[in-house]
């Protein structure tokens, strides 16, 4: 098992929000060993808000989940906020919840294969999180493979409200 880090995003171009852009994340992730630990965590600074602007390279270096293998699902929605961010402590509480109540339900034959799952927990990752969103933009919702629990993984790249970001991920 190995940590999830949020690396670096990369802020190919700007949305089309005035001003500079505020990213932030919100991580789903389980594995399907023990269904029952699934978590969501958002990953949101203050040093983000209004700061990010085209072409700039953020060094996030942020814990995105623990206990991650080579068999976990991970879904990573990315966020631009406008004002404040919509998703409350509360309601990060019960994503999570839903999240992790579907997903012991697909998981529980333990032969769900792992694109199938990916594309149910995908289609329930979106249910839960558009209801609570507010002002903020969705720009995408990408699934991140593990493919090694030790180095960097497959980069991700999120396209929506305009503009275009990069992200690297690592585990460790």
């Amino acid at each position: 098992m190995a940590n999830l880090i949020l690396k670096s995003f990369k802020c190919v171009e700007e949305t089309d929000e005035i001003g500079s852009d505020s990213p932030y994340f919100v991580i789903f992730h389980g594995n399907p060993t023990n269904p029952t630990a699934a978590k969501v965590r958002r990953i949101r600074k203050q040093a983000w808000d209004t700061t990010v602007d085209s072409g700039e390279t953020v060094q996030a270096n942020s814990l995105a989940a623990d206990g991650v293998s080579t068999s976990s699902i991970v879904l990573v929605a990315f966020m631009e906020e406008d004002n404040d961010p919509d998703f409350s402590s509360g309601d990060l509480t019960s994503i999570e919840n839903n999240m992790r109540t579907f997903f012991t339900a697909f998981s529980a034959s333990g032969t769900t294969p792992a694109n199938k799952l990916t594309a149910q927990m995908t289609l329930e990752f979106i249910k839960a999180l558009i209801p609570r969103i507010e002002n903020d933009d969705l720009c995408g919702i990408a699934p991140l493979k593990i493919t090694t629990t030790s180095g960097l993984l497959p980069l991700l790249q999120f396209t929506g409200d305009g503009g275009m970001y990069r992200v690297q991920f690592r585990t460790e």
